[in-house]
C-alpha cells in the first residue's frame, strides 16, 4: 500500500482494491455491515471530484498570500479549464472570508463597568 522510494520519498496508493469475499468472510460483523455500505455508496462523478480538488487547491493557494486572481490563473496553468478554475478561485475566496482569522483581536469580554458589582447592578435595576 505505500513504498518507500528513496531517503525523502513515500509513495501511497490513493485507491485501494476492494476486499476478496474471504477476507470479508473473517471480518467481524460490525466492519462487514460498515464495508457493504461503503462499497454501494454512489461513486462521486469525475467533474465533482476535478471540482473538490480545485477547491482545495485554491483555498490552499488563497491561505498562501495569493489573490483570488492569482489562484485562478494557478489553476489554469495546472491545466484546470478555465472556467471551472474560475469557479474554484471564487468559491475559495468567499469561504476564506467566511472563516474567522487566527491572527484577528479575540472580541473584548462584556463587562458591567468599572467598579460596578452585581449588587449595584441590581439596586440601579430595581429602582429604574
Amino acid at each position: 500500500m505505500a513504498q518507500l522510494r528513496d531517503a525523502s520519498t513515500l509513495a501511497v496508493r490513493r485507491h485501494l482494491p476492494p476486499l476478496a469475499r474471504r477476507h470479508l468472510a473473517r471480518l467481524p460483523e460490525t466492519l462487514r455491515a460498515q464495508h457493504e455500505r461503503l462499497a454501494n455508496m454512489p461513486e462521486e462523478s469525475g467533474m465533482e471530484r476535478l471540482r473538490q480538488r480545485g477547491r482545495q487547491l485554491a483555498l490552499s493557494l488563497l491561505q498562501l498570500g495569493e489573490d483570488v486572481d492569482g489562484a485562478e490563473r494557478q489553476l489554469m496553468r495546472w491545466r484546470f479549464h478555465p472556467s471551472l478554475a474560475r469557479e474554484c478561485a471564487t468559491w475559495a475566496g468567499h469561504e476564506l472570508a467566511a472563516r474567522p482569522r487566527p491572527d484577528a483581536p479575540a472580541p473584548p469580554a462584556p463587562h458591567a463597568g468599572a467598579g460596578a458589582t452585581s449588587a449595584g447592578v441590581r439596586a440601579a435595576a430595581a429602582s429604574a
